[in-house]
């Protein structure tokens, strides 16, 4: 869920910005925000056909012609052109990733986090 906080932190980085990534976009809907905020191109994608479904019906709906979405998962994923942000919500992390804290100390699964989503993201750059 995207709180008012997550939208404000998002207006700020995003400006200025002209290609932009929603890594594992879910339904869509922080795509079209920021597409509308940017006036840029803004491309989503999600390992969901049925989220990828949703998004594409909330960009019809809303009329946002530089939205686009794909199907694909994180490590297969080809960036259609060159980005200049890239937005996720945590979607990089896989459940079979995090450490519990029962097996290790309370910072451990955030260490841990960082170096996959850090992994993931850096073939982008």
């Amino acid at each position: 869920m995207v709180t008012i906080f997550d939208t404000r932190i998002l207006r700020e980085l995003s400006s200025g910005r002209t290609n932009i990534l929603d890594a594992g976009c879910g339904d869509g809907r922080q795509a079209p925000y920021l597409a509308r905020r940017t006036g840029g191109s803004v491309h989503g994608y999600d390992i969901s056909d049925e989220r990828i479904t949703v998004a594409e019906c909330f960009k019809k709906k809303h009329k946002i012609p530089n939205a686009t979405f794909s199907v694909a998962n994180h490590d297969d994923f080809q960036p259609p052109y060159e980005m200049d942000m890239i937005y996720t919500a945590g979607s990089l992390i896989g459940e079979d990733e995090i450490f519990t804290p029962f097996y290790c100390d309370v910072s451990s699964p955030l260490m841990a986090a960082e170096r996959i989503v850090r992994s993931r993201l850096i073939r982008y750059s």
